[in-house]
């Protein structure tokens, strides 16, 4: 399938934001997340927590059976 295995890496602390003495935290620093998700995230000011997005999928999915 055209795209499959593709997979964006988020750093949850914006990279201007990062300052040369910050050493990245892979666990906690960093989430994978599809290029549409990511895209998400990034579409408002200030981003949209990981967690956030992840509610509002839910609810969403929730409703699917009453649309």
């Amino acid at each position: 399938m055209h795209g499959s295995g593709f997979i964006h890496v988020h750093h949850v602390i914006p990279l201007h934001e990062i300052r040369k003495e910050y050493v990245i935290d892979p666990i906690k620093d960093l989430v994978t997340l599809c290029p549409n998700c990511h895209s998400m995230i990034h579409s408002s000011k200030p981003m949209l927590p990981v967690k956030e997005l992840r509610e509002r999928i839910k609810a969403i999915e929730s409703l699917e059976g009453f649309l």
